[in-house]
């Protein structure tokens, strides 16, 4: 009964460590401004100043960086997992690498900032300022870009399947060899838009043999984005099982074989 009892005891103690960050982590951040590889999950550092910080490899998971300065700093290949970073100043930070799956950085200045190779699935951009931002072989399948200005950014190599850039600024952006889903681009300014001093070639994949919603559809978009780009981008429509099944064409897509799908 005793052994019982002392076992009921030991596993109802708390465990601060296991849900809660490291405290010691957090006053080393504080006072130096540098915790590479250091445990915050769930740290509140809302409003914080942490300009040219050294985060390298950070654990942010769930953190609350909401309104924070990131400016300059260095976050590559830190876990940011549905962190909190909405309206922070991060011009010119390092996410390179970084996973931010699910993470909010709606209306966050990422201006500069480098995004390559990060994992931005499901993430919501919305209203974000990526101006001259780079995205080179990001993944961004799912995440949200309504209304974000991402002129002259660079995504090439990206993955970008059912992402949502509704009304955003896609002005001079390189995106060749990105993967775009049918609808992701519905109402963004695309001026300019292609491989810099480069012409841009993609495929369209359609479900569609015929009909309007082939040629009015899929060849319609062709023609708009080629408007739109002033020739920059030139999309050639393939019909029903040209490229791939009919009703698998997200596959076309994701394998690459085509670079947008209908």
């Amino acid at each position: 009964m005793r052994a019982l009892i002392l076992a009921i005891v030991v596993f109802s103690l708390p465990i601060p460590f296991a849900l809660a960050f490291d405290e010691g982590d957090a006053a080393l951040l504080k006072t130096t401004n540098a915790c590479p590889r250091c445990d915050l999950r769930g740290a509140d550092l809302r409003g914080m100043n942490l300009t040219n910080a050294n985060l390298e490899g950070a654990v942010l998971r769930d953190g609350d960086l909401k309104g924070s300065d990131l400016t300059g700093a260095n976050l590559s290949r830190a876990d940011l997992r549905r962190a909190d970073v909405e309206k922070a100043l991060a011009r010119g930070i390092n996410l390179s690498g970084a996973n931010a799956a699910g993470a909010d950085f709606e209306k966050a200045v990422l201006v500069g900032a480098d995004l390559s190779g990060a994992d931005f699935r499901n993430a919501d951009m919305e209203e974000a300022d990526l101006e001259a931002a780079n995205l080179d072989k990001a993944n961004r399948s799912g995440a949200d870009f309504k209304r974000a200005n991402l002129s002259r950014a660079t995504m090439r190599g990206a993955r970008a399947e059912k992402t949502n850039f509704e009304r955003a600024n896609l002005a001079g952006v390189n995106a060749s060899g990105t993967n775009f889903s049918w609808g992701d681009l519905d109402r963004a300014i695309l001026a300019g838009a292609g491989a810099a001093g480069a012409e841009t070639k993609w495929k369209l994949a359609s479900a569609w043999g015929g009909g309007p919603l082939h040629e009015l559809g899929a060849k319609g978009f062709a023609a708009n984005v080629e408007m739109l780009t002033n020739g920059a981008i030139k999309i050639q429509v393939f019909p029903s099982g040209t490229l791939g099944k009919s009703f698998k064409v997200t596959e076309t897509v994701k394998n690459n074989v085509a670079q947008v799908g209908h």
